[in-house]
């Protein structure tokens, strides 16, 4: 998987993660400062959450798949262990501090 996927996805699966947890947040707020019962906002916000929540983590899971199997197939075990055990926050740092590899066919019309 190219860098510029995995930045991709890792950022919009990043962006989903705030959203979804943002959302999560305010509805249990809304449910704990409420005297009442619940309206149905707060149960939206809930019903909402996992709508955003569950895509996010499945473009973050993908993207650190591809970063693992992109940094084991070029041997560069320092990033594989970065993006291994740092997770989201080493595939950040590898999408956007990463070594730029060239594709093969940019090295063939080099040579």
């Amino acid at each position: 998987m190219k860098k510029s996927t995995t930045r991709l996805l890792s950022l919009i699966g990043l962006a989903l993660l705030i959203i979804g947890l943002v959302l999560l947040l305010v509805s249990i707020a809304m449910v704990l400062t409420s005297s009442q019962s619940p309206g149905w906002t707060s149960s939206l916000l809930v019903a909402l959450s996992p709508m955003a929540l569950i895509p996010a983590i499945i473009l973050l899971l993908i993207a650190w798949i591809g970063a693992l199997i992109r940094t084991a197939q070029l041997g560069l075990w320092g990033w594989f262990a970065v993006v291994f055990f740092f997770t989201v926050i080493g595939l950040l740092i590898y999408s956007f501090a990463g070594p730029e590899i060239p594709t093969p066919t940019q090295q063939s019309l080099q040579s």
